[in-house]
């Protein structure tokens, strides 16, 4: 269960009276007993139907909240209908689909979310489909980077970005399809590695293929987010699209036989 501090407390009491909500499900660390004392706090809301915009949503959760609570709290606040949470998981929200399949209601207090069965029919039926469409896309992406950038040096790293994401989203696709279920890491090491412990044939054939290039394919994924990373060449960018190209092509065969 949950140990919300007396700000937190108030922040929802703040949310409820500000949307009337069908719920309110707290997720992430907060939710898992993981938290750290500075770990932020999650909420999801589960609003009645409304043609309300997300931003103006945005705004009177940040208003209902006020900033300097908020600081305080330091957390995230998604305020989705229903309907609004079923396509957010058809097309691949991994973190609302953790909110409604392992958080924990805090109002109305106390039992699973109303919800959490989407979540559930989520991951039978379309997490694997979902996550594949989003890697082709991503290697289309980088794809089309690729031929565009021209000498521009400085966006070699775009493109390897759009590689090393299509060669993760293709990983977490196969863990689903082999009855599993992927952490949530960019480190394709790992999820090559979960996939060769739930199949000791087709999992570890892909894991013992491709671990000795992966390691430094995922290093794409979190270089970008910093200003001293350094640069990204032609060469490596190639490199990464060669990879993802085979990875997106090994999964995809593996799923359709």
């Amino acid at each position: 269960m949950a140990v919300l501090t007396r700000e937190m407390v108030s922040a929802v009491d703040r949310l409820v009276a500000a949307f009337h909500p069908e719920e309110v499900v707290l997720f992430g660390s907060r939710a898992y007993g993981t938290a750290r004392e500075d770990s932020d706090m999650d909420l999801l809301l589960v609003l009645r139907p409304t043609d309300e915009p997300q931003d103006v949503r945005q705004r009177r959760a940040r208003e209902a909240l006020g900033a300097n609570d908020w600081c305080r709290v330091d957390g995230h606040v998604w305020a989705y209908t229903p309907e609004e949470l079923r396509e957010e998981l058809r097309r691949g929200s991994t973190a609302i689909r953790d909110a409604l399949a392992r958080g924990e209601r805090l109002f109305p207090p106390g039992g699973r979310s109303r919800y959490a069965h989407l979540a559930e029919e989520w991951s039978a039926t379309g997490a694997k489909e979902t996550l594949l469409q989003k890697a082709r896309e991503d290697l289309d992406t980088a794809e089309v980077l690729l031929g565009i950038v021209g000498s521009r040096m400085s966006q070699w790293w775009t493109v390897a970005f759009h590689a090393q994401q299509a060669a993760e989203k293709a990983l977490k696709a196969l863990i689903y399809h082999l009855g599993g279920e992927p952490v949530r890491t960019h480190s394709q090491s790992e999820l090559a590695l979960r996939a060769s412990g739930l199949d000791p044939v087709r999992g570890r054939a892909l894991f013992l293929k491709y671990q000795p290039q992966l390691a430094e394919l995922e290093r794409h994924a979190v270089q970008p987010r910093y200003a001293d990373a350094p640069p990204v060449g032609e060469a490596e960018a190639r490199a990464a699209i060669e990879l993802a190209q085979a990875v997106v092509a090994d999964v995809t065969a593996v799923v359709n036989g």
